[in-house]
């Protein structure tokens, strides 16, 4: 199914890219900034069903749009707002209440983007009578995945490691600043964090960050010499990628086409990583939406490096991990709050 996208809110156009990620069914067609471009893409793309996001639509725009898709008798969902609730919909639109994200709650953002994936799946089952993809693991595999690889981390002598890299996405927020705390305020390796997020919303997350987290958080800067202890968020709109140059290893932004829709990708990070770190990166797979990472994970496993997963009970989302482990690139599997503890055992703060 092909969906066409009107959202003018940066985390929602995140989770949407996720929800699209993961389910092989539904296409996304293209993003829409504004009322008339929406009306201009429709006619481009011509999609099976429409997402618009009516919060920022008068009472007036709102009934000619509703008026238009009846027209073309387009499955639609639109977002609206509290005041909202009372508009008297055609028999193809569904309204989906939109929540307020300014305390980067992983439980409203777990609620939305599940929300969204039903909605999703109940148009898809009426157009095409298809099933919901998602799925749960088996927590007895879980817990035998970790008794198998429980010792993995004597391997690695106290001084190997150089990065850690970090992929997250739905749930990010709350997720990464537990995850940071836990380090405390010094790490003796630089660490790199790609969430999936875009332009506008990733600025006050840093800003959200640097308020309530002891390590130093920044933006990655192209050609930047990375220091220890130092957090990196790759920027919007570009993958973070790493290359040695005179002994020194720098970051490097990478304009590549997006994977699956995604730029930054976590898997551009750890396939990089894998490259330039070798055995000397640990990688950590958190809570999110679709299977990025997972190739990663695979590929920083086989040079030698070491991999950890967010476990499903303490996901906001279980995608990404659990992608990753079915893809056998993952040496443990923790709960989030031992994550770090074990981060610290590794390295040997």
């Amino acid at each position: 199914m092909k969906v066409l996208v009107f959202e003018s809110s940066a985390i929602y156009r995140s989770i949407i890219k996720e929800i699209f990620n993961s389910n092989p069914n539904l296409t996304l067609c293209d993003f829409a900034g504004s009322d008339t471009d929406f009306i201009e893409k429709l006619r481009i793309h011509h999609p099976d069903c429409i997402s618009i996001d009516a919060t920022v639509l008068t009472e007036k725009e709102i009934y000619r749009t509703f008026n238009q898709v009846q027209k073309l008798k387009l499955p639609s969902i639109f977002f609206i707002s509290d005041s909202q609730k009372n508009l008297r919909t055609p028999e193809n639109v569904v309204l989906f209440s939109k929540p307020k994200f300014e305390s980067f709650s992983s439980k409203q953002i777990e609620e939305c983007a599940i929300g969204l994936e039903m909605t999703y799946n109940q148009i898809l089952k009426k157009m095409y009578s298809v099933p919901s993809l998602l799925h749960k693991m088996d927590s007895s595999s879980q817990e035998s995945h970790n008794h198998q690889i429980i010792n993995d981390m004597q391997k690695h002598s106290s001084s190997s490691f150089q990065a850690l890299c970090i992929g997250v996405s739905t749930g990010g927020p709350t997720t990464i600043m537990e995850l940071l705390n836990g380090l405390g305020s010094s790490f003796p390796v630089p660490i790199f964090i790609t969430q999936h997020l875009d332009g506008n919303f990733d600025k006050n997350l840093i800003e959200w960050l640097q308020n309530n987290v002891s390590l130093p958080i920044h933006f990655a800067q192209d050609n930047q010499i990375p220091k220890n202890g130092h957090v990196y968020f790759t920027p919007a709109d570009v993958h973070l990628t790493f290359k040695k140059e005179q002994n020194e290893i720098i970051m490097h932004f990478n304009h590549d086409e997006p994977v699956n829709y995604l730029r930054p990708a976590v898997d551009k990070m750890f396939d990089s990583a894998a490259q330039v770190f070798g055995s000397k990166c640990i990688a950590v797979l958190l809570t999110g939406m679709g299977n990025d990472g997972a190739e990663g994970c695979v590929h920083i496993k086989k040079v030698g490096g070491y991999t950890i997963a967010q476990d499903e009970k303490s996901c906001v989302v279980f995608g990404m991990p659990k992608a990753a482990i079915e893809a056998g690139g993952i040496d443990i599997i923790l709960n989030l709050s031992e994550i770090a503890p074990y981060l610290k055992k590794l390295v040997k703060t």
